[in-house]
């Protein structure tokens, strides 16, 4: 009974952590986390009968726990990876490369401001620095987020000298691989520091080191509410990730 109620009650928190209430955002993964939080709660609620069930379908008990602890081990290798990744040491270097995120109207999103104010103390750190600012226009969005990117650095100081735009770019693999174009174009240091979420960093280093380049991690803080969400993103992106990477 003790259980169940435990369950019961994390389903419910599982559910709250990926509300709006608490992310104030509501997306596809948002979406999912709650229907996920359900699940559980449901499950909770519905323990004794659920069990009994399965008892009786041995085949159907075989597959859930299959399907659960694969879910598992890989939800926990991909936290390691994205903890180890995400608290490299990071260096100085001549090239940053700032990674796209939504923006509000002409304007960026509050997890893209967070990167770009990075950007900016580490541009007025670092006064030798250039960076690419790197992301393309989303479906609903009416222009390129590379450009709102630039115009906000601009706004706030920044030399537009120092500044590139990569605007086509519509997923992490392509940030890196047409940063990695202007970087040869225009005889840049291949050593980059990239700027975003300390979740996103693994698969930035991945990218980075295909387009020929060697990354280094500078990260922004992530909104205690949004990570949940961003967490169970990056899970279904790193799966992504290796598809591509073995041409699937």
């Amino acid at each position: 009974m003790k259980l169940q109620k435990i369950i019961t009650v994390f389903g419910a928190l599982v559910f709250l952590a990926f509300s709006p209430l608490v992310s104030f955002m509501f997306t596809f993964m948002s979406g999912l986390g709650m229907c996920v939080g359900i699940v559980i709660f449901l499950f909770g609620i519905f323990m004794p009968g659920v069990l009994g069930f399965l008892k009786k379908h041995k085949l159907l008990r075989i597959l859930i726990c299959v399907v659960l602890t694969l879910a598992l081990l890989w939800a926990l290798l991909c936290s390691v990876f994205m903890l180890i990744y995400g608290t490299r040491s990071s260096r100085d270097s001549d090239t940053v490369i700032v990674l796209g995120c939504q923006i509000k109207g002409d304007g960026p999103s509050k997890m893209l401001r967070q990167r770009l104010d990075k950007a900016y103390d580490y541009l007025q750190e670092n006064p030798d620095s250039v960076a690419i600012m790197s992301g393309g226009q989303g479906a609903d969005e009416i222009m390129p987020e590379a450009e709102a990117m630039y115009n906000y650095l601009v706004e706030k100081g920044v030399d537009p000298k120092r500044l590139y735009i990569e605007p086509d770019s519509h997923n992490t693999q392509q940030n890196m691989l047409y940063s990695a174009e202007i970087i040869k174009k225009e005889g840049l240091d291949t050593n980059v520091v990239v700027i975003t979420q300390s979740f996103h960093q693994y698969r930035a280093f991945v990218y980075a080191g295909k387009a020929g380049l060697n990354s280094y991690a500078l990260n922004c803080r992530t909104s205690p509410g949004a990570f949940p969400t961003c967490w169970l993103r990056e899970l279904f992106g790193i799966a992504k990730m290796y598809l591509v990477l073995m041409g699937i």
